[in-house]
């Protein structure tokens, strides 16, 4: 591909991205910062939009600089956005399946092998159906306690503010 081709006219050798364990995950990874961006980018923009001017006009006045503008105005008001988008990458995260499967099933050994993919295997590979549901079940459970734990976080410091 396109960074190997740069790698090799540099003199260096090119990279085993999905096959090598080292370098496998991050591979995936970066798929999937790849393909998420956009809509992180979309609702943090979404909080940029919904800060009034007359907030900056106001700080500006009080001779407040561009960082103070910042850590005082823009950061306090997206703090719900970024929380948001952190929760739903969170949770997208524990469900990481569909670029593992397509990438790499899982390889090489079991270096990009996720608690979905894992799941998949037992329950459809080797039939172990009843640890399976078993297994999807305590991610459920799992889930469940990450997201009411930091929606209850993010609901406390916005009742608090």
């Amino acid at each position: 591909g396109f960074f190997n081709n740069v790698l090799q006219r540099i003199g260096l050798e090119p990279l085993r991205w999905l096959s090598d364990p080292a370098y496998a995950m991050e591979s995936i990874v970066l798929v999937d910062v790849w393909q998420w961006t956009p809509f992180v980018l979309l609702l943090v923009l979404a909080g940029l939009q919904s800060i009034p001017d007359y907030l900056y006009e106001a700080a500006a006045l009080d001779g407040a600089n561009d960082w103070q503008q910042f850590r005082f105005i823009t950061l306090p008001v997206i703090a719900f956005h970024l929380q948001l988008v952190i929760l739903l990458r969170v949770i997208d995260g524990f469900r990481l399946f569909d670029k593992v499967y397509a990438l790499t099933s899982g390889g090489p050994g079991h270096s990009t092998e996720t608690i979905t993919m894992y799941i998949y295997k037992e329950g459809f590979r080797y039939f172990n159906l009843g640890y399976a549901a078993a297994a999807s079940l305590v991610m459920l459970l799992l889930i469940l306690v990450v997201s009411l734990f930091y929606t209850k976080r993010m609901w406390g410091e916005m009742s608090s503010d």
